[in-house]
């Protein structure tokens, strides 16, 4: 599964000279789920988020070609040009997203954005648990040479007293070292937009945006204490 949530991400990993990451460079795999249960009022969202994703694909090469034709440095150019031609081959599995995926795909780019500010970078990668030879974490660790691993379960929206809606989502995150899952805590969104980063156009975008804030913020503390310098 490949991931074009924001060019931001391209942009930054070549544009932080001089400075060094504080933390030991490490691989995290993070499973996606296969299935989620939200309220019928929902659904009527669901076609705009799976849209949505893949105009933001289409919209994302726009300005990888766009960066390519103005740029005068050619490094540069030949590793966007090469970012380009993956991206256009990922074009049919990009159709095949779901919008539960959306979780996955904003913890990927949360986490790249935490941990990936300067170099060296970590290697973050989403697979889908249909293509999972094995569901064990650790398993999954060693198939993928991973030092840890995320998964999620238990997706589902809730109807409060007041009838708004929430969305609980259990987030797993597992250490290959140890051998161990480190935590298993249950996280909720809600309908609202909170700007930056977690802007959301619609109920159902917000609820999935929002129920991965406390667990990415989770995932990096307790990462980053593993794998400071």
């Amino acid at each position: 599964m490949r991931h074009f949530f924001v060019i931001l991400l391209f942009l930054s990993s070549n544009f932080s000279f001089g400075q060094r990451s504080n933390f030991r460079p490490f691989k995290m795999i993070i499973v996606s789920p296969d299935t989620a249960i939200i309220d019928e009022g929902l659904k009527i969202f669901v076609d705009t988020v799976q849209a949505d994703y893949l105009k933001m694909y289409y919209n994302t090469i726009k300005q990888m070609e766009r960066f390519v034709n103005y740029t005068d440095d050619q490094k540069m150019k030949k590793e966007y040009e090469e970012k380009i031609k993956v991206a256009k081959q990922s074009e049919q599995e990009v159709k095949k997203f779901k919008y539960f995926e959306t979780i996955p795909d904003y913890s990927y780019s949360v986490l790249q954005m935490y941990f990936n500010e300067y170099p060296p970078n970590s290697t973050f990668q989403v697979v889908r648990a249909r293509d999972l030879k094995s569901k064990n974490l650790k398993d999954i660790a060693d198939n993928y040479k991973a030092d840890y691993v995320v998964s999620y379960k238990d997706i589902h929206t809730n109807k409060l007293d007041n009838g708004l809606l929430t969305m609980n989502v259990t987030t797993i995150l597992f250490a290959n070292k140890d051998s161990k899952v480190l935590f298993e805590k249950q996280g909720n969104g809600d309908m609202n937009s909170y700007g930056d980063m977690w802007t959301c156009m619609n109920p159902l975008s917000c609820l999935l945006i929002t129920s991965v804030k406390s667990s990415t913020t989770d995932i990096f503390e307790t990462v980053s204490k593993r794998q400071k310098k």
